[in-house]
């Protein structure tokens, strides 16, 4: 297995949750931001892997406090978008059920709040 581990950046807005009530046009303007920092990490990569075998992708986000209750799968929204732009920085061919499987969100501590980080495993076999 391969790994790589984009750098620790700060979000762009605030994660889009599935319990949002949030309008049409509001949630097109936060997809297209995480998805272009989706892009943005994928393209900060040096060598870009080539994953062309099966990949499992992880959104980290930061938080100052574990404490506070969170569901970590309401999340997926914003996992999806941060995937559909590695998909758009080519960092693999589709993001179908063949090739990626994305992973709940963390939330952690590990990374400063109101940051992310993106962890990507893979085998080209």
């Amino acid at each position: 297995m391969s790994e790589w581990w984009s750098p620790v950046l700060p979000i762009p807005s605030r994660p889009m949750n599935m319990n949002d009530r949030a309008s049409h046009w509001t949630r097109a303007k936060q997809v297209r931001e995480w998805r272009t920092v989706g892009w943005t990490a994928g393209n900060m990569a040096r060598p870009k892997p080539v994953i062309d075998g099966f990949a499992i992708y992880t959104l980290h986000l930061g938080v100052k406090s574990l404490k506070v209750r969170r569901d970590p799968s309401n999340l997926v929204p914003t996992s999806k978008a941060v995937c559909d732009g590695l998909t758009d920085a080519k960092f693999w061919i589709d993001d179908d059920s063949t090739r990626v499987r994305q992973e709940i969100p963390v939330i952690t501590t590990d990374i400063p709040p109101n940051t992310f980080r993106i962890h990507i495993e893979w085998s080209n076999t």
